[in-house]
């Protein structure tokens, strides 16, 4: 008798949504032509690296446009327009000489146009929403807006980065509503210029650490000019990781595990709840684990932890260790094909600064793009098959064997797979909208009872000798992939000829994440020829 809570799972099933129709899936053939920004901030390591030699280094990589950053602009300024002033007293253009500052953008917006630069927006600006009324705290912020407002018309662009305070909440109060009114407030004034705003959340924020947090005050600002500024530091920083412990994960009475489910969860949410249009760029960034161990839990040179992390510790993708293709995935996920920007504060992983050629690491950095987008796409085990959508995963017995089916569980439930093991082994997990293909052998009860329940099922034979029946309709279809294939992939990693069965090909793999990210693509490319044939001779 069929186990009942598979029974369960089918009538969980429900009706699977329809074929999708857009073409903004996560796929190299959209993620490879995406618009790309560098923040002026993020590169160079001391002040002889001037702003022209920042933009050279920029536009010599690829960069499309600049993040243009407040203390580049102030500084330019000053040497610009006063390079034969003694640079302290009066003499020194100040953050609040909007004249001069305006004079320095409009110099910069030429510099950049001769080298095919868009300045995407001024940043970084900060300690705006929550301030009492008549305090001279909230004068001061709204003073710095409208100099900032003037900047930006200078330097041509129409884009502000706000993010969320950091102001103590003793000063500020956590009351949302307030920060609400002074960002609605603020979104009006920039929109009588056409311009707008994007909103980060900052990890060390007092009020909206979270992508969350930031998306809740969006919706309650409701200003057609006001967006979202994403970030895969801030928001990996806060939700799974954690300078101050000595593994670098949260650590709040969790387990690890937990705490990469809710990380996971957090990001499958992201993509399924913000509208593309609110998304204005995604900054990149990854971080270091701290040497030589965690920073102390109290404020570091007047910052919080979290915030000393983000001026120092933030390398490109793929040198530090948080989960930043987790986040970029699940943005890309929303349809969002506009501006990633890099914003880069490497100082090494003992926050003890880093040499390096601007030039050189400006094309390091576009490098790295191109690996981003392609882990982006190869981790992509949610992805659609351009069928109705295939609801879960069963594995043929033999292929779990004993000493990985835990592993291999964990790291399927982490991506929100649901799992059958058949033989009625039990270990059935919650079913997600999507999940990527079913493993042979699935048997003609199985099989008819996801075709009535209405999911479609992509069945990849691994290899057995005897045929599977399949019920006729929906979008059913088998595929063979036998040792032939696994041996062929296998090879690229193990450089040898050495053929491998089923069992043998995941414990050479080392990894399970290993062999599914090699599968992945063969088996998607695979399921859709075959799914053409189908369709083409039906």
């Amino acid at each position: 008798m069929p186990d009942a809570r598979f029974e369960a799972f089918l009538l969980s099933l429900g009706t699977p949504a329809p074929p999708a129709t857009s073409t903004t899936t996560t796929t190299m053939d959209n993620l490879d032509k995406l618009p790309l920004s560098y923040a002026t901030v993020s590169i160079g390591y001391n002040d002889s690296h001037t702003l022209p030699e920042k933009l050279d280094a920029i536009a010599a990589a690829g960069f499309q446009a600049i993040e243009l950053g407040f203390p580049d602009l102030l500084t330019f300024a000053n040497q610009h327009l006063r390079p034969s002033k003694p640079q302290d007293g009066q003499d020194e253009i100040t953050a609040y000489d909007y004249d001069n500052l305006c004079t320095a953008a409009r110099h910069v917006k030429s510099m950049c146009e001769a080298r095919s630069l868009k300045i995407l927006m001024l940043q970084p600006f900060s300690n705006f929403e929550g301030w009492a009324a008549g305090s001279e705290e909230r004068a001061d912020a709204w003073k710095r807006a409208e100099g900032w407002m003037h900047i930006m018309e200078a330097a041509g662009t129409d884009m502000l980065q706000v993010g969320s305070s950091d102001s103590p909440a003793e000063k500020i109060g956590m009351d949302r509503g307030r920060f609400v009114k002074d960002l609605q407030e603020l979104a009006d004034m920039l929109a009588e210029k056409g311009m707008k705003v994007a909103y980060e959340n900052w990890c060390w924020s007092t009020h909206a650490p979270t992508w969350e947090d930031v998306w809740d005050i969006c919706q309650k600002v409701d200003r057609e000019n006001f967006g979202l500024c994403l970030d895969t530091f801030q928001s990996a920083g806060y939700e799974w990781g954690d300078p101050t412990t000595d593994s670098g994960m949260v650590e709040d009475g969790r387990s690890k595990e937990q705490v990469e489910r809710d990380w996971q969860a957090s990001c499958s949410r992201l993509a399924k709840t913000v509208p593309k249009e609110k998304v204005y760029l995604l900054q990149i960034s990854d971080a270091y684990r701290t040497k030589p161990g965690p920073l102390s839990k109290n404020d570091i040179d007047g910052l919080r932890s979290r915030g000393f992390w983000s001026h120092a510790y933030r390398p490109l993708p793929f040198e530090g260790y948080l989960p930043i293709v987790d986040f970029a995935k699940a943005v890309a996920e929303t349809g969002f094909r506009g501006w990633w920007s890099y914003e880069i504060f490497d100082a090494g992983a003992d926050g003890k600064g880093k040499e390096y050629d601007m030039g050189q690491f400006a094309k390091e950095a576009m490098d790295c793009q191109k690996k981003l987008v392609e882990a982006c796409a190869k981790v992509d085990i949610n992805a659609t098959t351009g069928t109705a959508g295939v609801r879960a995963i069963l594995f043929q017995h033999r292929l779990c064997i004993h000493t990985t089916v835990k592993r291999m569980y964990t790291m399927l439930q982490v991506r929100k797979l649901a799992v059958w093991r058949q033989y009625f082994c039990g270990w059935l997990l919650a079913a997600p909208t999507h999940s990527p293909l079913i493993l042979d052998p699935l048997t003609p009860w199985t099989t008819q009872q996801f075709h009535e329940a209405g999911a479609s099922v992509i069945s990849v034979h691994l290899p057995i000798n005897e045929p599977m029946m399949y019920p006729q309709g929906g979008d059913v279809v088998r595929i063979r992939c036998g040792n032939t294939e696994l041996t062929g992939l296998v090879d690229r990693l193990a450089s040898d000829s050495e053929s491998y069965t089923s069992k043998t090909v995941l414990q050479r793999c080392g990894t399970l994440r290993h062999l599914f990210v090699m599968l992945s693509p063969m088996i998607l490319s695979m399921a859709r020829a075959r799914l053409d044939q189908v369709r083409s001779t039906a």
